[in-house]
């Protein structure tokens, strides 16, 4: 199962940063991160416990509390209190301890094409209150 996560805006060390344009990090991966976010849409299932957001937090944490609520023994320890620990856990540097190889085979595993077209296009929202335009800038995989 996969979450792909893309948090890496720091800049690569000065040789690095020569030979791949000056780009972060993120902007390195972005066009692969598409191709994940695509296959991700074509098959849900591959994603297993992936949360995207407080909106996804809150919708299995509810559906979590209304299947302890039809079990309330669950919930009690032998003195009939009840019982319930919530754990909250944060590795510090563990990507850093990603096996490369493994890691590239799994992605390997989920590109069902052998080539992908990214599209990039920008739409402009014309702000006349304020007199200027506002615009945002998409990007999209597809099967090439």
């Amino acid at each position: 199962k996969l979450r792909p996560i893309a948090n890496l805006s720091s800049r690569p060390a000065a040789a690095a940063a020569a030979a791949a344009g000056g780009w972060s990090v993120n902007q390195q991966l972005s066009s692969l991160f598409e191709v994940l976010r695509f296959e991700l849409a074509a098959n849900p299932a591959v994603e297993g416990f992936g949360i995207h957001g407080k909106d996804d937090v809150y919708t299995r944490f509810r559906a979590f509390v209304r299947e302890l609520r039809k079990r309330p023994y669950l919930l009690s320890g032998g003195d009939g209190a009840p019982r319930f620990y919530i754990v909250s856990v944060d590795i510090e540097q563990c990507y850093d301890n990603i096996r490369q190889k493994e890691l590239l085979s799994l992605v390997e595993g989920l590109l069902r094409e052998d080539s992908y077209t990214i599209s990039r296009h920008v739409m402009m929202h014309p702000l006349p209150s304020q007199g200027r335009i506002v615009t945002r800038t998409r990007r999209a995989a597809a099967v090439a």
